[in-house]
């Protein structure tokens, strides 16, 4: 556990505590496996052990990768991904909040709302593909709406169990020092308390928004990185394929790096168990 961060060195050394590792030392451990991967990526098709028209050497892949920067052509797909996936993933993360919040502190409303969470739930927003190009048609409002469905499960789910596993002695103490009004019980223990389920549902949700919006894209768009790399697999620009695949997963890595960080500001107070 990192009881040590809130030690002295010297003092979690000698009680036999672990202590932090440096920022350089879990920076080299972080990055090993993927540096690591690159250069078997590399080596494997230079040396003709995988061929290389269906894996193209690494240094391939990021010369098409500048070129089509330079071009803009890239820019433009992942600016209109990003815009898709934000706003879908908004709309999501809001309601989902908002939901799982009023079913954690209502019976009531998790009565009636429960079921149709739970048999909407395990329902693929890629098997709701065709219905929302049915009824929204094909363009950006379909694959918003799909990002947002995928967000707002994950969300709600950990909400509710965030807003559902706050102490109730935590409850009445606050109570018994004056904070009567549910907005000021809202505000000032009940969010609190349940913003680690909550950051934790969210970033479930923002690997599962990445992969519903490449999958609509791939089949009802005419822009965007999903749309870019099922056109070049057509056109057998197998590179360009990987081009895609590798911007999404420096995108997805971005991300959740961002997101990481604040969470780490909005919650100071908490720390993950580790090893």
């Amino acid at each position: 556990m990192r009881v040590a961060r809130f030690w002295p060195n010297s003092t979690a050394k000698a009680a036999g505590l672990p202590q932090p590792p440096r920022d350089w030392a879990r920076m080299l451990r972080r990055t090993s496996v993927p540096v690591a991967l690159l250069i078997v990526w590399e080596l494997a098709s230079d040396t003709g052990i995988v061929d290389s028209y269906y894996l193209p050497p690494l240094h391939v892949v990021l010369g098409t990768a500048w070129a089509r920067l330079l071009s803009g052509q890239l820019v433009q797909d992942v600016g209109v991904s990003l815009y898709r996936l934000v706003l879908g993933y908004a709309i999501g993360a809001v309601a989902g909040i908002a939901v799982g919040i009023v079913t954690g502190r209502s019976a009531l409303i998790y009565d009636l709302l429960d079921p149709v969470i739970q048999a909407l739930r395990p329902v693929s927003p890629i098997a709701l593909l065709p219905l929302a190009i049915v009824y929204l048609g094909v363009g950006d409002f379909e694959k918003v709406m799909l990002i947002a469905y995928s967000t707002f499960f994950p969300v709600v789910v950990n909400t509710y169990f965030g807003v559902r596993g706050v102490d109730p002695v935590v409850i009445m103490a606050a109570e018994t020092l004056g904070a009567r009004r549910r907005r000021d019980m809202l505000r000032e223990i009940i969010l609190p308390a349940a913003l680690p389920h909550i950051f934790s549902g969210l970033r479930v949700s923002l690997g599962i928004s990445f992969i519903v919006l490449i999958a609509a894209e791939m089949v009802a768009a005419h822009s965007g990185l999903g749309y870019r790399i099922l056109d070049s697999e057509q056109i057998f620009e197998i590179d360009a394929v990987y081009v895609g695949v590798v911007v999404i997963s420096l995108l997805g890595l971005l991300f959740d790096a961002a997101f990481m960080r604040v969470r780490r500001y909005l919650l100071p107070w908490y720390r993950e168990t580790s090893t």
